[in-house]
């Protein structure tokens, strides 16, 4: 197997599980308290001069559909309308997952009244979302094929439910009865969901490598190829797309903005750190999405930088030093993001100042003895910042100030973010637990 499938493993559960675990050794213990060592050595503090009491968020819509990653191509979703009570209606299983060897990277969505999944093993799933009552189920790796014990990803357009597998396969299954219309091969497995717009599906590999297909017939329109890592984190980022313009973030830390219609490069740009803390947090693997919103694309590195870029031009807007794997969101003129530290940040959309940032429970338990969190988020629900965390907690945190002013059990270790479809929150446990509460 190759070498990056195993140093990638590696890399992955080091940062899961804190990085003084990776590189110990038996030594005599130290007296005295230990304190947590973070990825970042940045000292986060509000810039901005606008008030954290004026950040709200825009008109929450009543929303059917999630059909894709973040729920738009663009990968800027608006709030969605949400019940202030939550209650769990029903709970399925939806094939392998956990935390050893197979690993669930990406999430559900919703289309047609259905919620769709991959498992660790490439089954795919359709569950009705008003009851949990299983619809149909379909095998997308064949049984002769090698393949990497990670899950692919799903999204839907017109009818068709296109899923990336970890088989190295691009699958087009018809979403009302699963079955399948397409299969084409790709040059490497791939861990981040598809992308669909406009007819054309983009699909980014972990060799760094961008397809385009028709999206009715699976024919390959266009290839875009960047620099090949020998190392990263599990799983990527899907591409964003708005207009003509494709946006491409690779493990690299390079970024891509491409003419949608042929793959035609547009401008380039890298968030490379020149200095880490040590070989995890060197990783400029770009692993959150990127968010195209009022002419700026948002990315987020890994490895300790977050910048806006002109979408037409390529010009950075601003920059800063913080790093991060989760898709950051955006409404009304502010961003939130999570940071590696578990911070809970607000920026101002234009210009990158911090309006206020919010320290989140780092252990469970709030003992500092006890296992680390790991937050998955944020999504806009409501008036909230919704998350979901290791410990089996979704919380909802204010706009204005990041503080908990909710929490809804799950009873199951989560780490993707949540989505939002017709009043019902939907999360995908570690174990391949899907759950709904409305």
């Amino acid at each position: 197997m190759h070498r990056s499938f195993y140093l990638g493993l590696i890399l992955s559960g080091a940062l899961l599980s804190g990085c003084s675990s990776f590189f110990s050794k038996e030594k005599t213990p130290l007296a005295g308290d230990r304190e947590s060592i973070f990825l970042n050595s940045y000292d986060l503090r509000a810039t901005s001069t606008i008030p954290a009491t004026s950040v709200t968020l825009a008109a929450a819509e009543n929303r059917k559909n999630w059909p894709m990653a973040s729920g738009e191509a663009d990968h800027a979703s608006a709030p969605v309308a949400l019940s202030e009570t939550l209650e769990k209606v029903w709970s399925q299983r939806i094939g392998e997952g956990g935390t050893g060897s197979n690993r669930l990277l990406n999430g559900p969505i919703v289309a047609e009244g259905l919620v769709f999944v991959a498992d660790a093993e490439g089954l795919v799933t359709a569950t009705s979302l008003k009851t949990g009552e299983r619809v149909w189920e379909q095998k997308t790796i064949e049984e002769d094929v090698f393949t990497q014990p990670f899950a692919g990803g799903v999204a839907w357009d017109s009818g068709h439910l296109f899923v990336t597998t970890p088989a190295a396969e691009l699958v087009c299954l018809n979403a009302r009865d699963g079955h399948l219309l397409w299969r084409e091969k790709l040059a490497a497995p791939v861990r981040s969901s598809p992308t669909i717009s406009k007819g054309r599906v983009y699909v980014a590999t972990i060799s760094n490598q961008l397809d385009a297909f028709e999206a009715t017939t699976g024919k390959r329109l266009w290839t875009h190829t960047g620099i090949v890592e020998s190392a990263g984190l599990l799983g990527g980022a899907s591409p964003a797309v708005q207009g003509d313009v494709v946006v491409v973030a690779y493990t690299s830390g390079e970024i891509y903005a491409l003419h949608a219609e042929n793959g035609y490069p547009l401008w380039s740009e890298s968030l490379n750190m020149m200095s880490a803390l040590d070989s995890v947090s060197a990783l400029a693997h770009i692993k959150a999405r990127p968010i195209i919103d009022k002419g700026l694309v948002y990315i987020i590195s890994h490895g300790g930088r977050m910048s806006a870029i002109d979408l037409r031009s390529g010009q950075t807007a601003w920059s800063r030093d913080l790093g991060g794997i989760r898709s950051p969101a955006v409404s009304n003129g502010f961003l939130f993001m999570l940071t590696n530290d578990n911070e809970l940040v607000c920026l101002e959309q234009e210009t990158g100042k911090v309006v206020w940032v919010k320290v989140l429970p780092r252990h469970k338990n709030f003992d500092e003895k006890d296992e680390k969190i790991l937050w998955a988020g944020p999504v806009l629900a409501g008036r909230s910042l919704v998350l979901t965390g290791s410990n089996g907690k979704m919380i909802f945190c204010s706009v204005q100030g990041g503080e908990i002013e909710k929490v809804v059990d799950m009873e199951h270790s989560v780490a993707l973010s949540p989505i939002f479809a017709d009043q019902t929150a939907i999360v995908l446990s570690q174990e391949a637990d899907l759950i709904a509460f409305r």
